[in-house]
């Protein structure tokens, strides 16, 4: 494990900000705060290239409102099964999902049983795992726009000599985003999500 953790750090030091693909985000269920602020470092990395540059940063920190439950296990168990996952893991992450139920009790008085359709431990070490598996596939343009990801929080930035060029690519995979979030039952949370301008040239104020 520690050749393992030496080696990803070599890795992110000689490489700028990239997609945390699959194989080297599931350290982060082992190394929680180490990867959380290797991913903070990533932005700020990207923001001091453009100041040297002479570049404008765009950031957009999105959040996604209650991630841990609103993992579905069916679509958890097939994004496994695509990822090509061996079956025995595939079966034993389906024994550990599947026949769980809930009820609610108030005073002498208790609901039907219904079942767990969704959701996985938040404070679990697998949790973030399956979490990071489930949004695998969010969308991304490697080309043109960075993304930094940290369970369910998504830094997604974008570089440019001109402010409008900036705002104009993010606005575009902001709302591919979006989609992908909808079809995946995963609901943005627009109080928490703020977007940012990092840059050195000046900025008109509107009266």
């Amino acid at each position: 494990m520690e050749w393992v953790r030496d080696r990803k750090w070599r890795e992110y030091q000689t490489q700028d900000v990239r997609y945390m693909t699959l194989s080297n985000r599931t350290s982060r269920c082992w190394y929680p705060t180490t990867e959380k602020f290797k991913q903070l470092l990533c932005v700020a990395r990207r923001d001091c290239h453009g100041f040297n540059t002479n570049k404008s940063t765009g950031v957009v920190f999105l959040d996604v409102a209650k991630p841990f439950d609103r993992v579905w296990h069916r679509r958890l168990i097939y994004k496994h099964t695509k990822l090509k996952f061996s079956s025995y893991l595939v079966n034993l992450l389906t024994s550990y999902l599947e026949e769980r139920t809930f009820h609610v009790a108030m005073r002498e008085e208790c609901s039907t049983v219904r079942p767990v359709l969704a959701g996985v431990p938040q404070g679990s070490i697998l949790g973030p795992f399956l979490y990071n598996t489930f949004t695998n596939y969010i969308p991304k343009d490697l080309k043109k726009t960075d993304l930094a990801l940290y369970a369910d929080d998504v830094a997604v930035i974008y570089q440019s000599f001109s402010k409008k060029e900036a705002a104009k690519n993010l606005e575009a995979l902001l709302s591919k985003i979006s989609g992908w979030y909808r079809d995946w039952q995963l609901n943005h949370n627009s109080s928490k999500t703020t977007a940012t301008l990092f840059t050195r040239k000046q900025i008109k104020k509107h009266p």
